[in-house]
C-alpha cells in the first residue's frame, strides 16, 4: 500500500511539472522534450523496471496532452 501511495505522489508531481510547462508543448512532442528533462533533472520520477521509462511516462501524463 505504502508503494501505491508513493507512485500516486509520483505520478501528481509529475503531471505537476507537465502542467507547468508551456501549453504549446503539451503534445506528443512536447512529452518527448519533457521525458528528455526528466532523464536529465528528476530520473527519480521515472519508473526504470521492467516497463520502458517512456510508456510509462505517456501513461501517467494520459489526458494531459494531444
Amino acid at each position: 500500500m505504502i508503494e501505491s501511495d508513493s507512485d500516486t505522489m509520483r505520478q501528481m508531481h509529475v503531471r505537476q511539472l507537465f502542467r507547468a510547462r508551456t501549453p504549446d508543448e503539451h503534445n506528443e512532442l512536447g512529452v518527448d522534450l519533457f521525458y528528455a528533462w526528466l532523464e536529465k533533472r528528476h530520473p527519480e520520477l521515472l519508473c526504470w523496471g521492467l516497463e520502458d521509462p517512456h510508456e510509462q511516462l505517456c501513461r501517467d501524463l494520459e489526458g494531459s496532452y494531444e
